[in-house]
């Protein structure tokens, strides 16, 4: 798993790279409303002069120009052809160049009389490093389509069909046909069919009037043809930048959502990682604890160097000595005998008087300290119970845990208070801690070792 500071890093990297895709987003959305409100404006004219150009044609069928010049006499091989290729400028939107370029790909393999004319730095990049031959390309119109770069462009290719340089000419480029679904296109652009400009009956005057071209039909077709075709070039630029745009709008879209589901995935990782090293620290403190407790335990480690009756010398450490009336105790088997610090003698002994019988206790036995004075339990687990002055359950029932030890007269007050304060008591107890007491033999009941909740329910510490 990586480290918590990597996980961070790298969350700040995603996070920054989500906002560049969202930013991304809304650029080529407002990009893309503003071409095509452009393509929009110029439709009208367009339109208008394709109709010129049909009524044209429809009121002089025996018209002969060279823009509607098939060249029948050359033949099929020997034709020169002129691709105008519509590439983008800039990465980050998908397939788009991708798809146009593999279509001019296919139309170059096998053709040797054909020249390419590239617009956009993508397809120039493509040309230059597979080797591919073009005549001339165009920068910076893919971004930026205005009728003036269409119109260079039509100058070029309009000026190598009329000296017959090329015999055909077409263009490929991006159709939007809706925002999720973009298409290759190739059209014709020259020379111009008469098919391609029916004449509409609906748009015949109601009355009959004579139309006449001055100079002639065929000045007219010179000027206007090169304006239709500027607009069909202008058109095609228009719906590949418009695509695009839409490209690069579903790209970053898909880029922010993965951006998103990454980030989700990184959180929960750092989490984890977080929580693990959390964990890791509180181990590695615990377990520095216990070695200390260990440590500690070994340091309050005395040996007894004399014992007379219930008086008992114990010598530590000179930096170990218990305090007086600290509890210590020794193992005489499995029996765990206790006893309480009365005075010190010197630096390194203590005077100890045995809380239990010295029976089995001689020089030389380990005696462990335990940090503290005497202590008893406290708390609502004690309620109702009966212990002795060394804090052990003797009315047979499971030992209390869980509680915690104070000092003698502290942990007294706290352990009336406790009584006093219970809210309730299933069972009186009084009768049968009686009982108990009247079978105890040697034990000493006093009125102060009697604490009365006030329900009429009895606690006893009994002094043995």
């Amino acid at each position: 798993m990586a480290g918590i500071k990597e996980i961070r890093t790298r969350i700040k990297s995603v996070e920054q790279t989500l906002k560049i895709t969202n930013a991304m987003y809304l650029i080529s959305s407002a990009n893309l409303r503003k071409a095509k409100g452009r393509l929009d404006n110029t439709v009208p004219y367009f339109t208008k002069i394709f109709k010129t150009i049909a009524h044209i044609l429809h009121h002089s069928p025996e018209l002969e120009h060279d823009f509607f010049d098939q060249r029948p006499d050359v033949e099929p091989q020997a034709r020169k052809v002129g691709y105008i290729v519509v590439t983008g400028d800039k990465g980050l939107a998908g397939a788009y160049s991708h798809n146009v370029l593999k279509l001019a790909q296919q139309r170059v393999e096998g053709e040797k009389n054909l020249s390419l004319f590239l617009v956009g730095i993508v397809g120039r990049v493509y040309c230059q490093n597979r080797d591919i031959p073009f005549v001339e390309d165009f920068n910076y119109v893919a971004q930026n389509p205005t009728m003036r770069r269409a119109g260079e462009i039509t100058d070029e290719v309009v000026a190598r069909f009329l000296s017959r340089e090329l015999d055909e000419v077409y263009i490929i480029s991006t159709e939007m046909v809706s925002a999720l679904r973009l298409e290759v296109r190739e059209q014709k652009l020259l020379p111009l069919v008469r098919e391609d400009f029916p004449w509409d009956k609906e748009d015949e005057p109601e009355y009959r009037q004579e139309i006449r071209y001055i100079p002639s039909e065929e000045a007219v077709l010179d000027n206007i043809v090169p304006n239709y075709i500027q607009g069909m070039i202008f058109g095609a630029l228009v719906e590949s930048y418009c695509s695009e745009q839409s490209a690069r709008m579903t790209a970053m879209e898909s880029a922010s959502d993965n951006a998103k589901d990454m980030l989700k995935k990184l959180s929960l990782t750092y989490h984890r990682a977080r929580q693990a090293a959390i964990t890791q620290e509180i181990t590695e403190v615990a377990g520095g604890h216990r070695e200390r407790c260990v440590a500690q335990l070994q340091e309050r480690k005395g040996k007894i160097v004399q014992v007379q009756g219930p008086v008992v010398d114990v010598e530590f450490p000179a930096d170990a000595l218990p305090s007086i009336q600290d509890a210590l105790y020794v193992m005489v088997g499995e029996e765990k005998r206790v006893m309480e610090v009365a005075q010190h003698i010197g630096h390194e002994t203590a005077r100890c008087f045995m809380l239990a019988p010295s029976e089995g206790i001689g020089r030389g036995m380990e005696v462990i300290s335990t940090g503290g004075p005497i202590a008893v339990p406290v708390g609502n687990p004690v309620l109702g119970r009966m212990f002795n002055v060394l804090g052990e359950s003797i009315d047979g029932n499971v030992p209390c845990i869980g509680f915690e030890q104070s000092a003698d007269k502290l942990q007294q007050r706290a352990f009336a208070s406790a009584v006093a304060s219970q809210q309730a008591v299933d069972v009186p107890f009084a009768e049968r801690q009686r009982e108990i007491c009247e079978n105890l033999p040697a034990t000493v009941v006093t009125e102060r070792n009697v604490l009365k909740s006030n329900h009429g329910c009895y606690c006893f510490c009994v002094l043995v």
